[in-house]
């Protein structure tokens, strides 16, 4: 298996969770939220973003609440379609439970269903 580069973390983030559906976009100091049950993606002001060996935490606050992003340097497959992503990720907003999924740099495409 191929090592990634210690900073495969940095950068511009895309974090997808299901069930129920959620998007977290990194990009700069901000973290854009949507989700199904939302008119339009919640920006959020990035107040912490810390990274340790393979893990980066992303907090992220507007006036509604916080929003805690977690992203490790671990393979992960999408549990509905089978595509492989770079990256595992956790997604907590407000006091909510925390639910996993998967993430990618945002320069790279979207994975697609093996096969």
């Amino acid at each position: 298996m191929q090592e990634r580069p210690a900073d495969a973390l940095a950068g511009d983030l895309v974090a997808s969770i299901n069930e129920p559906f959620w998007q977290a976009r990194v990009e700069a100091r901000a973290l854009q939220l949507g989700g199904v049950d939302q008119e339009s993606p919640r920006w959020l002001d990035i107040v912490e973003d810390v990274r340790q060996a393979r893990l980066r935490r992303i907090l992220a606050r507007d006036a509604i609440g916080e929003v805690e992003l977690r992203v490790e340097d671990l393979p992960c497959e999408d549990s509905m379609s089978g595509a492989r992503f770079p990256f595992s990720a956790l997604l907590s907003i407000a006091d909510g439970d925390a639910v996993a999924g998967c993430a990618r740099p945002a320069s790279m495409p979207q994975p697609r269903e093996p096969g």
